[in-house]
């Protein structure tokens, strides 16, 4: 099976995460997961993983998500500096498929690749507004 062609530009969004993985990547989620990599993705070069990051709310507690206006950087911050350094030693290699939600759905805002680290916070960069 080979995943269906988004981009930042499609006026698509999907109700929950299921819905996202099965009309993108041909594959159902793994349980309340917001991080993963997509079956469909594991046998294919590139190190891509499937992101749904939520934005500007606590997401567990000393751990929150922000985007910049313009949808080109998100940044991670985190009370734990433990887990900063644990989550980018995991992450930097790999290209994120992110699906941000917005008024209850869920939308592609491009494919993310870890940019740099500063002090508690994971910076990753938009580098592409399209995938596959």
């Amino acid at each position: 099976m080979s995943q269906k062609k988004i981009s930042v530009d499609d006026k698509r969004s999907f109700r929950t995460i299921r819905e996202t993985c099965n009309s993108v990547f041909d594959c159902d989620p793994p349980i309340r997961k917001g991080y993963f990599q997509p079956k469909t993705l594991k046998q294919k070069p590139g190190n891509y993983w499937a992101w749904f990051p939520h934005l500007d709310k606590v997401v567990d507690p000393g751990w929150i998500n922000e985007m910049t206006p313009d949808g080109t950087l998100i940044t991670e911050t985190f009370e734990d500096e433990a887990k900063v350094r644990r989550v980018g030693a995991v992450e930097k290699d790999q290209k994120h498929i992110t699906f941000v939600e917005r008024n209850g759905r869920y939308k592609f805002a491009g494919v993310f690749e870890f940019e740099r680290r500063n002090g508690n916070s994971l910076v990753w960069k938009r580098t592409s507004t399209e995938f596959p």
